[in-house]
């Protein structure tokens, strides 16, 4: 549940990642704060690609996937995996 989610540590999981990611986030998320979360996450990835949306808040993949789904569908030439990551942040990696 969300003490899992908010006490789990992803540091060494994300370092651990070594496809291309793109770690899109909204900068209004009021669930995730964006600053403790999505920068973070993109700097620790090896090859990672921070996407901030302004406006735009938790869940944006799902409120807010017309803008949101092409910049992932553009990220990468190969086939790509969306979801939202641990910390709040949607990824989209390849594969």
């Amino acid at each position: 549940g969300i003490v899992a989610f908010s006490q789990t540590d992803f540091t060494e999981d994300l370092k651990k990642i070594t496809v291309p990611v793109l770690v899109m986030h909204g900068d209004d998320d009021q669930i995730v704060p964006y600053a403790d979360s999505a920068p973070l996450s993109a700097k620790l990835l090896k090859n990672g690609t921070l996407k901030t949306y302004k406006g735009f808040p938790h869940g944006m993949p799902t409120t807010e996937a017309a803008p949101s789904m092409p910049t992932c569908s553009r990220s990468s030439r190969d086939e790509t995996s969306f979801r939202g990551s641990p910390n709040g942040s949607a990824l989209c990696a390849a594969r």
